[in-house]
């Protein structure tokens, strides 16, 4: 009997061991998926940023499309480098500071830089040019040039200019160049001194030229001094009037120097 109850005894105490046992088991089986969960979970979290990341700082957040408007007679990739948007990221980009840079293209008054993100960076340049003034025509194409002596390439749209000028071959000028200030200032007086007959023309060498009806050559040179044009037309429509009375016809007057005038017949 005795025997009996000692076996008894045992094999609660056995069952409750294996049970102790098991649960322990269990509970580290738990664990284990729980932490596997966990570690599932950070890395797809990491992966999740790591794409956002990589997306973020990738091309879809970078200048890639720039347009250039209002610069017919500038370089679209000039006013494009200039600007230093290309490839820059969406949150570096400073429409002011780019809009500063294009402004000091020469022949350039006035820009505005506008970008926007829609799923890519796209941005706008908007060119203000300089006042048109001068067409200048010559054997090898046309130029034109704004108030401040900046020279222009013709583009597809041709502005409007107050003066036409015949270039000799070896006069025209380089789109991109800029004219001296005596020239500059005489092409901004014959603007509103039309010629009386004839037309202007424009000699590297000898400067503004007044062709006359007759056909002569009136060397006017540049203005040294504000009305400078004036002056000259005035002292050249005198001694061509006094040729004409006298039945001359010269081939050249010259008045760049006022002081000291001459014709050559």
């Amino acid at each position: 009997m005795r025997r009996q109850r000692h076996s008894v005894r045992q094999v609660r105490t056995r069952t409750r061991f294996d049970a102790a046992v098991a649960a322990r088991t269990r509970m580290r089986a738990r664990s284990r998926r729980s932490a596997v969960r966990r570690a599932v979970l950070v890395l797809a979290l990491a992966g999740l940023v790591w794409l956002v990341w990589q997306w973020f700082w990738g091309e879809s957040w970078r200048v890639k499309e720039i347009a250039v408007v209002g610069s017919s007679s500038l370089p679209t990739e000039a006013v494009i480098a200039a600007s230093g948007l290309y490839g820059k990221h969406f949150l570096q980009v400073d429409p002011q500071r780019a809009a500063e840079a294009v402004r000091s293209l020469r022949g350039v008054t006035y820009a505005e830089v506008q970008c926007t993100w829609e799923w890519r960076v796209w941005c706008r340049i908007k060119v203000y040019l300089s006042e048109p003034l001068a067409l200048i025509e010559g054997a090898r194409g046309k130029v034109w040039s704004d108030r401040e002596g900046n020279i222009h390439a013709v583009g597809a749209e041709m502005p409007e200019v107050k003066l036409r000028l015949n270039a000799e071959a070896e006069a025209l000028p380089e789109p991109g160049s800029q004219l001296g200030r005596a020239l500059v200032r005489a092409l901004n007086e014959l603007a509103d001194l039309p010629p009386e007959d004839g037309f202007y023309a424009y000699s590297s060498r000898y400067g503004l030229v007044w062709v006359t009806g007759e056909g002569w050559r009136v060397r006017l040179g540049k203005a040294e001094y504000d009305g400078a044009m004036r002056d000259k037309l005035a002292l050249a429509a005198q001694i061509r009037q006094r040729l004409r009375d006298r039945g001359e016809s010269p081939t050249v007057i010259d008045v760049r120097f006022v002081e000291a005038p001459y014709f050559v017949r």
